[in-house]
C-alpha cells in the first residue's frame, strides 16, 4: 500500500467512470467521499435559523477531496504527482468523527440523532515542489 495509505487508497477511489462505474467502487468503505463539513454542522445545530436552512445544511455533503488536484490514477500530469501531491496533503485533510444531532424539533426528524462530521481540515493550497533533479515534468 501506499505511504501513507491515503495516497494509495485516494487514487483507486477516484477511478469513477459514469458509463461503467457512477460511483466510487475501489475504497469507498475506508475513505469518506461526501462529508459533512464542520461549518455545516454548526450551522444545522444552531437554534435560530429555520429547520428548512438547518435541514439543507445536513443535506448539503461537499466532496472529501475538494481542493485537492492532481490525485488519482486519472490525474491530469501523472499518476507520480497525484501520489507526491497525496503525500504533501494528506495531513491537512479532515478527520470524520462522530457528532451528536439537532434533538427534539420534529421538523428535523429527517435528521439523524447522531451524525459524522468532517473536522480538522486544513488548507489545501501546498503544492508539489518540482526541483530539476526530479526529471522531465510531464506533458
Amino acid at each position: 500500500m501506499g505511504l501513507p495509505w491515503q495516497c494509495d487508497a485516494f487514487s483507486c477511489q477516484q477511478v469513477v467512470m459514469q458509463a461503467d462505474f457512477p460511483t466510487a467502487v475501489w475504497w469507498p468503505a475506508l475513505l469518506p467521499i461526501d462529508v459533512l463539513p464542520e461549518e455545516y454542522y454548526r450551522n444545522m445545530m444552531r437554534d435560530d435559523l429555520p429547520a428548512d436552512q438547518r435541514l439543507r445544511f445536513f443535506e448539503s455533503r461537499v466532496a472529501w477531496s475538494r481542493g485537492v488536484a492532481g490525485i488519482g490514477y486519472h490525474a491530469n500530469a501523472s499518476y507520480w504527482d497525484g501520489i507526491t501531491n497525496m503525500i504533501a496533503l494528506w495531513e491537512r485533510m479532515g478527520f470524520v468523527v462522530k457528532r451528536p444531532g439537532p434533538a427534539g424539533d420534529p421538523r428535523l426528524a429527517a435528521i439523524p440523532g447522531e451524525v459524522y462530521v468532517e473536522v480538522g481540515r486544513g488548507n489545501m493550497e501546498g503544492r508539489f515542489r518540482w526541483s530539476p533533479s526530479m526529471g522531465d515534468l510531464p506533458n
